[in-house]
């Protein structure tokens, strides 16, 4: 990890994917807040990708979505991201559906809680078709994913009930909150694994900033050599994840940082407040851009 600077200076803009395509020989990105927001493309985000295929860099998509691979390359070519322009696409989702489903083979006990409601049609559970208890003291595990709005934070008596059964929570996205295209922030999973972790129960996670995602984007990409970029909007999982797996990093402050360092989506970011965040989290990224763009 980059030692922290003296000075914001110290923190190198990026004068976008066209001149770190020179540095770099093979790229991770970040799909929501870098990419787009679940409904929609950034403005930028395709040229990045074209530009990269162009010049025949290796590109991964590492995201801590809680969707399996189907789901999101569907989503993805949805939005217009045709599947030539990225070479490996891992998320948290798929990771924990891989350990389900052996565990699920393998012939354990299988009933589910969903802690964060009823699953969606894409959802791992439905994918694994798991059967769903509907309460805690039926279950045999508990699982947290997707996304909730800020009005269903995690419920402690829930949580406690889960707890006084011994259930492990399985987070699908370690992510806290996901910003939304109105700009309000979300829950995601996370915040619900650090409730039940603060009231003493078993966690599972999965997804950056361990490096478990990006050694699978590495080898499903072939094992490139050469150094390599990651490039995503959170401090606390693209960035420590990147240096986590040893890769430089390029942090996009326009995503779910965004609403922290600066006033509105349309005022620049302010230095001090990015220095500030940048200590608060210990995460120092090699470059700064305020959106992905060739």
């Amino acid at each position: 990890m980059p030692a922290p600077p003296a000075a914001l200076g110290s923190l190198r803009p990026s004068v976008g994917l066209q001149g770190l395509s020179e540095r770099f020989g093979w790229f991770v990105i970040d799909q929501w807040g870098c990419l787009h927001d679940g409904h929609r493309l950034h403005p930028g985000a395709l040229p990045a990708l074209e530009g990269l295929a162009a010049a025949g860099k290796p590109v991964a998509l590492v995201s801590n979505s809680s969707l399996g691979e189907g789901p999101s390359r569907r989503l993805l070519r949805g939005l217009g991201v045709a599947d030539r322009l990225y070479g490996a696409l891992v998320t948290a989702g798929s990771a924990a559906e891989a350990w389900l489903r052996a565990r699920r083979d393998a012939g354990a006990p299988m009933r589910v809680f969903s802690l964060m409601g009823p699953p969606g049609p894409d959802a791992v559970l439905r994918s694994l078709d798991l059967p769903l208890a509907p309460r805690p003291e039926v279950a045999d595990l508990v699982v947290a994913a997707g996304i909730v709005p800020p009005t269903a934070p995690p419920d402690l008596a829930l949580l406690r009930r889960c707890i006084a059964r011994g259930l492990p929570l399985l987070c699908l996205n370690p992510d806290r909150v996901s910003l939304q295209p109105d700009g309000s922030l979300w829950l995601c999973p996370g915040s619900f694994a650090e409730a039940y972790a603060a009231l003493g129960g078993p966690v599972q996670r999965w997804g950056k900033p361990d490096p478990a995602l990006y050694r699978a984007a590495h080898r499903l990409l072939g094992g490139p050599e050469g150094p390599g970029l990651g490039v995503g909007d959170s401090l606390e999982h693209d960035v420590l994840g990147a240096h986590a797996a040893g890769l430089s990093s390029c942090f996009i402050t326009s995503g779910v940082h965004g609403p922290a360092l600066s006033d509105s989506p349309a005022s620049p970011v302010d230095p001090a407040r990015l220095q500030a965040l940048c200590h608060q989290l210990g995460a120092w990224p090699d470059f700064v851009a305020p959106r992905l763009a060739w």
